[in-house]
C-alpha cells in the first residue's frame, strides 16, 4: 500500500521532472524519476509514461517500445484504463515509427477498446486507420471493419 505521504513526495518529483521534460531536459528528468523510484521502492505509471515519452523525443522508439510492452505486463491487473489506455496509445505510435504497421494498429485499437473518454477513443481509431493505410496487403474487409468501428464511435458523441 502506497503512504499518502509517498504519493505527495511523487506529485512533486513527477511535477519538477515533467518541467525538465518540457524544457527538453531529459537525462535530468529520467534521473529524478528514477531516483525517486529507487528510494521509495514504488513505480507509478505515471512516471514509467513520462521515460516513455523520453525516449520518444530522444528517438529511441525500440527502448520505448521494450519499456511500454514491460509495463503492460507490469500493470497488466490495473484497475485505470485509461492507464492502460495510454500505454498502449504510446506503444502504437513507437510501432508506427518503426514501421511495424500491424503492430501499431493492434496498439491503437487495443487503446481505444480500453478508453473511457470518446474523443480520445475516437484520435485511437483514427490514428489506426491511418497507420493502415500504410498496410499493402491489408484485405478490404479489415478496412471496412476499422471504418464501421470509427463511425459507431461518432455515433457515440454525437449530441442530441
Amino acid at each position: 500500500m502506497i503512504q499518502s505521504t509517498d504519493m505527495r513526495d511523487f506529485f512533486a518529483v513527477y511535477a519538477k521532472a515533467l518541467e525538465l521534460f518540457k524544457q527538453k531536459e531529459y537525462d535530468r528528468s529520467w534521473q529524478l524519476l528514477g531516483d525517486f523510484t529507487e528510494q521509495s521502492g514504488i513505480k507509478p505509471l505515471a512516471a514509467e509514461l513520462l521515460k516513455a515519452h523520453i525516449l520518444w523525443e530522444q528517438e529511441k522508439y525500440v527502448s520505448e517500445i521494450a519499456l511500454l510492452e514491460a509495463l503492460l505486463r507490469d500493470f497488466a491487473d490495473l484497475e485505470d484504463k485509461n492507464g492502460l489506455a495510454a500505454t498502449y496509445r504510446l506503444l502504437g505510435g513507437a510501432y508506427a515509427r518503426l514501421g511495424r504497421s500491424e503492430k501499431a494498429v493492434e496498439a491503437c485499437l487495443r487503446s481505444a477498446q480500453l478508453e473511457a473518454e470518446v474523443p480520445k477513443k475516437l484520435m485511437d481509431i483514427s490514428d489506426a486507420l491511418f497507420i493502415a493505410n500504410a498496410i499493402e496487403a491489408l484485405p478490404p474487409g479489415k478496412m471496412q471493419e476499422l471504418y464501421r468501428l470509427y463511425r459507431n464511435s461518432l455515433k457515440e458523441l454525437a449530441v442530441e
